[in-house]
């Protein structure tokens, strides 16, 4: 066969070559020029039959121009020279904040406008449901925060680059806190059913870990949302959420904040 195809993806910029009926796809501009000067060598070495043929019909300026519209069509499909630039809101994450030990005094921003910039190829590998800045606090020790959002902190496919974002830096303060563990106390709230009495309320788990901020005043215990008595005649179960509506205290991450508690009642004499 004395043909050989070169086929370029619009939308990844991958060159193939297509010959005897099989596509293959190449891992860099080097194979494409192997397999060009072994294509070339081949088939259309001066001493070999094919080129006889070939330039009965073809010249070199044919030859030529046919080459060089070939590599600007390939230019115009794979590397666009446009640049385009888009805007969205992406959100903002603060990774590892619980086992730095501290936690933002000031209130966080949960996300930022970002304008990127890069070819319209670049935006189609783009998925803005996906984008999110990154902020990993682990090895953040110092009380006053700077943080900039640039390239760094958001991953993004080949060829977009981070053009502006608003704001361009957090400017937070971070406060010491440490964990300790705390039983867990349920109120109750309404009036047990006549002619019955209230044996135990049993939370489980019956203590928790919650981080506490140094410059919180004493906390003996966590409180869940109150239990209602009215109507109870016998040993039940139910759901309660924690309540950490103090900002000097809070759960450390991942961890759940609904408690079972179990009331056992019986009857009166």
């Amino acid at each position: 066969c004395d043909a050989l195809v070169i086929v370029v993806s619009e939308e990844r910029g991958v060159i193939s070559i297509a010959q005897n009926g099989q596509i293959k796809e190449l891992e860099s501009h080097s194979d494409l020029k192997k397999h060009l000067d072994d294509f070339w060598a081949k088939n259309y070495q001066p001493d070999s039959a094919s080129f006889k043929q070939w330039s009965k019909h073809r010249s070199m300026k044919t030859a030529l121009a046919a080459g060089s519209l070939a590599f600007l069509l390939w230019l115009s499909f794979a590397y666009p020279s446009e640049t385009v630039y888009r805007s969205y809101d992406v959100p903002i994450e603060y990774s590892n904040l619980e086992s730095s030990s501290y936690t933002l005094q000031d209130a966080a921003p949960l996300q930022a406008r970002i304008t990127l910039s890069g070819s319209e190829q670049a935006f189609r590998n783009f998925d803005p449901s996906k984008a999110l800045i990154s902020f990993d606090m682990t090895s953040v020790d110092t009380e006053d925060l700077k943080l900039d959002i640039d390239n760094k902190n958001i991953k993004l496919p080949s060829g977009l680059h981070l053009f502006e974002a608003d704001p361009a830096s957090l400017n937070l303060r971070k406060r010491h806190s440490f964990a300790i563990e705390l039983p867990v106390k349920v109120p109750v709230k309404g009036t047990i059913a006549e002619g019955f009495e209230i044996e135990s309320v049993v939370p489980s788990p019956n203590f928790v870990t919650v981080l506490v901020d140094t410059a919180a005043a004493s906390i003996d215990s966590v409180l869940t949302e109150p239990v209602n008595l009215d109507k109870i005649q016998e040993e039940s179960t139910q759901e309660k959420t924690l309540r950490l509506e103090e900002d000097n205290f809070r759960l450390p991450e991942n961890s759940s904040p609904v408690i079972s508690v179990t009331i056992r009642v019986r009857k009166t004499q």
